[in-house]
């Protein structure tokens, strides 16, 4: 298996050798084939060759030959794919558009009052959560789902509004801050920047390590890709100046991981949140349960092959989904802004993840918090050609939120970038949850078209020359 590890790490280490991959212009989407490496290669193969016992015991020898089966399709079938998709995109010459070389400027006004919203929306979701109760979830997926059920409906949207939608408000919000100049209209964004991200990454901290890494990972990807390089002169100034943002953003990404490990082993002991808590030196093993129990054990925890992997065998026997693994999802998602009470039994039953269906309909297994990825439910609905729609469907927001960035574009072409980003960055969440999950964070999206916090830089047409994207300053 490790040499198939080897094997998924040569594409991309050729391509960032030959600058087809290059920072900052592909930060984020090499955050995802991060995540993909890991979750479909090197955690598998971790697992599997530990002998640590899984929920559902050591894979067998029969199990382990489905692990090579899937994980070479995810190579050939996806990973190859969405790295082809995505680079060929940026080989073409930019054209001449009308928004010329210029990124969309910041209105003030307008942006003032975005961080108004933004400052009051985070406070809001804090009072509600900590008044409810659900700033700390707890970590038994059944008693979550009864908790949200019984939430009165305003509390419950702001909840999941914000959730959602906070990583995509902050981004925003910092981008705003990085191109406004105007006091005290900075200092007025600055704050919302902090309320926002401060308030996000909090709630973050409390229930979810990953979610943790991410927000970290989306906010220095953004000051990343977004900062002024007309101030860093020449070219290795740049590069220093992306080193540093990258050994900031992993060091406070560490320091997250071990925060959010000493709150989720030691936070029901203890009543609540203790200074102790924020001591990076602290000694997990003091919270660690010793009961040995394997979900807890974080190579099988980022194993996102194994419930593709176990479902196979069946699934070839039996038939794939079809696109009937999609039905519930879809029934929860478009429904509860319909009906919520209408919905709930399916909530309930867990039926809003796909991967729930795909366990009862292919395996024995009862346990429905299984680790996953975004391919998970694409081939267990559509088999062997759902690598391919995922990594097409990837490399396209990839590729938008990039441009979106990087390149002149409108205004709301940038916003919407910023939010396809920033939704899309989490490779441990099924495709269905990501699709209908686009529509829960959509007010904030309408919201800010609406206001609009950016406007078009005036450029005529004959001032944006033809430019080739990998000499733009990028290479």
């Amino acid at each position: 298996m490790w040499f198939i590890n080897i094997l998924a790490a040569i594409l991309p280490w050729r391509m960032w050798k030959r600058k087809a991959l290059q920072l900052p212009r592909d930060y984020f989407f090499l955050l995802l084939y991060a995540q993909s490496y890991v979750l479909l290669h090197l955690s598998p193969t971790l697992f599997v060759q530990s002998g640590v016992e899984g929920l559902a015991g050591i894979p067998d020898s029969r199990l382990q030959w489905s692990y090579i089966l899937i994980q070479l399709s995810a190579i050939l079938l996806f990973e190859w794919p969405l790295l082809g998709w995505y680079t060929r995109a940026f080989a073409v010459p930019l054209k001449q558009t009308r928004i010329g070389l210029k990124h969309p400027e910041p209105r003030l006004s307008n942006a003032i009052a975005v961080s108004v919203f933004a400052i009051v929306f985070s406070l809001t979701f804090l009072v509600l959560a900590i008044s409810h109760g659900v700033l700390r979830l707890p970590h038994v997926a059944e008693i979550i789902a009864e908790l949200f059920v019984d939430l009165p409906t305003p509390v419950y949207a702001v909840h999941r509004l914000f959730v959602y939608s906070g990583p995509f408000l902050a981004s925003v919000l910092l981008v705003l801050l990085l191109r406004i100049k105007q006091e005290p209209g900075r200092r007025i964004v600055a704050v919302a920047v902090c309320v926002t991200a401060g308030t996000w990454l909090l709630y973050a901290l409390l229930n979810y390590r990953g979610l943790t890494v991410l927000g970290v990972a989306t906010l220095g990807g953004v000051l990343l890709v977004c900062r002024d390089r007309s101030a860093l002169g020449r070219n290795n100034e740049g590069q220093k100046s992306t080193l540093r943002i990258l050994i900031m953003a992993g060091v406070v990404a560490t320091y997250g991981v071990i925060v959010a490990n000493n709150i989720r082993f030691d936070y029901d002991s203890s009543g609540g949140l203790r200074w102790q808590h924020f001591n990076p030196l602290l000694d997990l093993k003091d919270f660690m349960p010793n009961d040995g129990d394997p979900n807890t054990d974080l190579r099988w925890r980022l194993d996102g092959l194994d419930l593709m992997a176990r479902m196979t065998p069946e699934a070839m026997r039996t038939g794939y989904a079809m696109g009937e693994g999609w039905k519930y999802p879809a029934l929860i998602g478009l429904g509860q802004w319909v009906s919520r009470g209408a919905v709930e039994k399916y909530k309930l039953d867990w039926l809003s993840d796909p991967k729930v269906y795909l366990l009862w309909r292919y395996t024995d297994l009862t346990y429905i918090d299984w680790p996953n990825t975004f391919v998970s439910d694409l081939y267990g609905n559509l088999a062997f050609p759902g690598f391919l729609v995922g990594a097409f469907i990837l490399s396209a927001v990839y590729r938008r939120g990039a441009e979106a960035l990087t390149r002149p574009v409108s205004a709301s072409s940038l916003l919407f970038g910023i939010y396809m980003l920033t939704q899309s960055l989490d490779f441990q969440q099924c495709f269905a949850v990501w699709l209908f999950g686009l529509l829960r964070a959509a007010p904030i999206l309408l919201f800010l078209f609406f206001v609009n916090p950016f406007q078009d830089a005036p450029t005529s047409l004959h001032q944006a020359p033809l430019k080739h994207f990998k000499t733009e300053g990028y290479a």
